[in-house]
């Protein structure tokens, strides 16, 4: 599954592993606003849920059980939304390629719960403050495209 790089510094080798990941952004009406679903990771930033796919799971799949798994909300698959990449070390030196698959979702029933485990909170914010919560840049962009398709009315939510 991953690669060896040997390091020119001192000829440590490294593998880089590949991780395919999808997770939801959660709207829901809240009277006259938009609300969306975020956690906080045990680092301390805001996202949105998500998680690894399991053998087996659709990336739909994969991102209604992380949506319910990590902040005790159901939720049901609207559309595609986007990709995120980026690449991150884990502690014993393997390099991540990771690719995360958002979907734009629509909010059932349940409470934000955060699992206690990958994410220390999880609550309803506005859909004009999502921006002063997350961390990630590179979300950003597919959040707005998500948020417009809702707000425009183009999804059925």
């Amino acid at each position: 599954m991953g690669t060896e790089e040997c390091n020119s510094t001192g000829g440590i080798h490294t593998e880089n592993i590949k991780e395919i990941s999808a997770g939801g952004i959660v709207f829901r009406k809240n009277g006259k606003s938009w609300q969306v679903l975020m956690v906080k990771n045990r680092r301390g930033s805001w996202t949105f849920p998500k998680g690894r796919v399991e053998n087996g799971e659709t990336l739909e799949e994969t991102a209604v059980r992380e949506v319910e798994e990590e902040t005790g909300v159901k939720a049901r698959v609207i559309k595609y939304a986007g990709t995120v990449t980026y690449v991150y070390h884990k502690d014993d030196g393997i390099v991540v390629d990771k690719k995360v698959h958002f979907f734009i979702m629509k909010y059932i029933s349940g409470e934000p719960t955060p699992d206690g485990v990958e994410n220390i909170a999880a609550r309803w914010v506005d859909l004009h403050h999502v921006k002063d919560y997350m961390a990630y840049e590179n979300l950003w962009k597919v959040y707005l495209d998500a948020m417009f398709s809702v707000v425009g009315g183009d999804d059925d939510l």
